[in-house]
């Protein structure tokens, strides 16, 4: 009877130990359940390339239109958004140096696929601009300039004076007898 007893008992133990094993495993499963139906099961990676240079562009724009969802892409051109549901989207890739580009496509056909976007560089039109080896003169300056060359008339009737009294007399500008130094005031 003693023998008995003990297969019983040990029958026992194999129910009770199986019937926690599906126990738990149920917890489990029901848990995992909640944690991931709280994240989107849908993807949509990408990367964004020169389409000259076929060369990553970082720090692209990326938008779902109609959608409060926006990314960046990163250094190497990659990026990733998660979706709620499978539906028609529009995104709208823009970039200081390209051409703006809006992609039509259902998430269905590119969960978990990469899409692969080119962007066409696109010139900037800015005014020429003229660099010159001298200080340019504007209107102003030169009619100014002209205004304070003396003139040859002026200098022939003077011409029986000496070249300091001809400078003397000229207004904004004294000189000393003494010294050869021509001072503009």
């Amino acid at each position: 009877m003693h023998q008995h007893d003990y297969m019983i008992n040990s029958q026992n133990l194999f129910h009770i130990i199986s019937d926690r094993f599906i126990l738990l495993a149920v917890i489990l499963l029901f848990f995992n359940s909640t944690v991931f139906s709280q994240h989107p099961e849908y993807h949509l990676n990408g990367v964004v390339l020169d389409g000259e240079s076929n060369k990553p562009v970082a720090s692209t724009n990326i938008q779902i239109i109609d959608e409060n969802i926006f990314t960046t892409s990163k250094d190497d051109g990659s990026f990733e958004i998660e979706f709620e549901e499978v539906k028609s989207y529009r995104l709208k890739i823009t970039h200081i140096g390209y051409k703006e580009e809006i992609i039509e496509f259902d998430l269905e056909d590119f969960n978990h696929k990469r899409l692969i976007v080119y962007l066409i560089p696109k010139s900037i039109d800015i005014s020429p601009v003229i660099i010159l080896g001298q200080n340019a003169l504007t209107t102003f300056d030169e009619l100014y300039e002209a205004s304070n060359v003396l003139k040859g008339k002026e200098l022939q009737k003077e011409l029986g004076l000496s070249l300091a009294a001809t400078l003397k007399m000229k207004p904004g500008l004294q000189s000393d007898p003494w010294d050869l130094l021509l001072r503009v005031r």
